[in-house]
């Protein structure tokens, strides 16, 4: 018989199995990300951001919040929430767009569950600007 070869997450309540994927182990956690902050224009560039997307994986629904964040200052929060995937797929990414007039140098963006109704992966988060001035 042949054993398998499984990794314990340090920070986190997975096990994960080679070759099989993951699955969650005790009770369900929140999904809270909050990105890096991204200078388009430089360290010294300033931009009038448009728009932020989170593109978000799910299987069995969604219900977040996602917060753009200018200059290390909270924008306006869109809340999105969404049942299953259409019949006949297992997941589905979907995109959640947050429109904001904000001009400043650096954006980021806090993405959070409100409930769990399955599993969330966070797929990318692009944005969109008009450049002012660009800097070093």
């Amino acid at each position: 018989m042949a054993g398998f070869l499984c990794v314990a997450e340090s920070a986190g309540g997975r096990i994960i199995r080679t070759g099989v994927g993951f699955t969650q182990v005790g009770d369900p956690y929140q999904f809270d990300v909050y990105t890096q902050d991204d200078r388009p224009l430089g360290d010294d560039g300033e931009a009038e951001f448009r728009w932020v997307t989170v593109l978000l994986k799910h299987s069995n629904g969604y219900n977040v919040i996602v917060q753009p964040i200018v200059d290390g200052i909270p924008q306006l929060v869109g809340s999105f929430s969404g049942g299953p995937p259409p019949a006949g797929t297992l997941e589905e990414v979907v995109r959640l767009r947050v429109w904001l007039m904000a001009r400043g140098n650096r954006i980021a963006a806090k993405v959070t569950s409100v409930s769990l109704l399955g599993p969330l992966e966070l797929v990318d988060i692009p944005y969109g600007y008009v450049a002012i001035r660009s800097g070093l």
